[in-house]
């Protein structure tokens, strides 16, 4: 008896280990939830008769729509260091639509692949590919993990190619089946990286019809969108903290600051990494009338900024920094509320509903020249289309920092104010 086990969540005994791939075959088939594709044709046209006459077993309704592939020639190590390629596979599967990904195992890149379909919420298969050297109980405890209980929400089930045949065609020779596999029975396939001299290279030449490479997502001036060349736009900039993050204890924020915490060092770039990596805006009562939470945008263009950035010694802070982010008006108008600019009079004739977006005037500081909207409460960034929105930052190292973790497009600040302007077609 042998004994699979999955940390904290259950132990499946099966009665024995496979010795050969008939043998594994057989298991699969009287003891656990796989049957034998009686057609494979239907499902893969273009897929070879040598393996049609393999066994190709799932434990699944197979889906009969699009299916997409996501490959790749081999990373290097760290992957930490892979940022570039990251990017490219977490764009590659945000823009998917209507389509499930196979992902074949023991191909380069397919652990992250299967991470990333789970956290982007995408469809995939689990594709095995068992050759005659395979290393059978390994695939087999692969193969009898029971979706349901596992961490992998999105897989839809799992497919074995027993393949304990010679080489497909003398067309790709010495390319693995678990590389063929992806070309064959796919509609699309994506490449995150190609080497141009590997296994990856010789399939991709002859399947061009349905190979898509995946370019760098690096955006340059010269593609803003029209709406921010227009002005559509209102922003929120960072600054500094100089204490506790919203919903951090002043007392937690001092423990970490005595331990030098990297934490505790609220500097205006890390606040806004803050910001981008969890996709939120977090709303604060400071400075505002009435105690209320709020999130303040402003509709002064970037290029009038250097005008309006001022050190407020009584703040001890800096008003119109260059880090922040720039959204689609479009996108806010319903989510925002301009701000009323008054006094003591006015804040008295408020109703309780319009009191959150009050401002005073100021006496000795105009505060009207902000040309503030307010937005009440949190703000969910999540949804924000990657076309709608522009983070910018004060230099290039601070933008090639932060680029890899945000899903819309990261300028340097100075790039931003000295584009052409826009005249209209006469």
């Amino acid at each position: 008896m042998s004994s699979i086990y999955h940390p904290d969540k259950w132990t499946l005994i099966v009665p024995r280990m496979p010795k050969s791939i008939t043998d594994l075959c057989g298991i699969l088939l009287s003891e656990d939830k796989y049957h034998v594709i009686d057609d494979p044709i239907k499902i893969w046209p273009e897929l070879p008769m040598q393996l049609v006459g393999n066994r190709i077993l799932t434990n699944c309704a197979l889906p009969t729509g699009h299916l997409t592939s996501i490959v790749s020639s081999r990373l290097t190590h760290p992957l930490f260091d892979q940022t570039d390629w990251l990017i490219r596979l977490r764009s590659t599967i945000q823009q998917l639509q209507n389509t499930t990904v196979q992902v074949v195992r023991e191909t380069a890149g397919n652990d992250l692949i299967r991470a990333a379909c789970e956290v982007y919420e995408q469809p995939w298969l689990d594709v095995s590919i068992i050759e005659t050297r395979s290393c059978l109980s390994a695939a087999f405890r692969v193969l009898i993990e029971d979706n349901a209980l596992a961490d992998d929400r999105f897989c839809i089930g799992k497919i074995l190619l027993a393949a304990d045949t010679p080489p497909l065609t003398d067309r790709h020779s010495g390319v693995p089946i678990r590389d063929q596999w992806s070309f064959y029975t796919s509609d699309n396939v994506f490449v995150l990286n190609n080497s141009g001299q590997g296994n990856i290279q010789s399939l991709v030449q002859y399947w061009l019809h349905k190979t898509q490479p995946v370019l760098s997502s690096d955006v340059k001036v010269a593609d803003l969108p029209c709406w921010y060349k227009n002005g559509e736009y209102l922003s929120h900039f960072t600054r500094a903290i100089d204490g506790p993050y919203s919903g951090e204890s002043q007392t937690e924020w001092y423990k970490k600051l005595v331990a030098l915490d990297p934490h505790s060092f609220h500097t205006v770039e890390r606040v806004l990494f803050k910001i981008v990596y969890e996709k939120k805006l977090k709303a604060s009562s400071a400075m505002i009338r009435g105690g209320y939470t709020m999130i303040a945008f402003t509709a002064v263009p970037l290029n009038q900024w250097s005008e309006l950035r001022k050190f407020r010694s009584h703040k001890r802070r800096w008003d119109f920094s260059p880090y922040g982010i720039c959204i689609n008006k479009n996108w806010l108008s319903k989510k925002v509320t301009k701000v009323q600019y008054g006094n003591a009079d006015t804040w008295q004739v408020l109703t309780e509903a319009q009191k959150p977006y009050f401002q005073s005037k100021g006496e000795r500081i105009d505060w009207t020249v902000e040309q503030e909207f307010r937005h009440k409460g949190d703000l969910d960034l999540s949804a924000i289309p990657r076309e709608d929105a522009i983070v910018f930052v004060e230099t290039d190292s601070d933008r090639e920092f932060i680029q890899p973790f945000s899903p819309w497009p990261v300028h340097a600040f100075e790039n931003l104010i000295n584009i052409p302007e826009v005249h209209p077609v006469l």
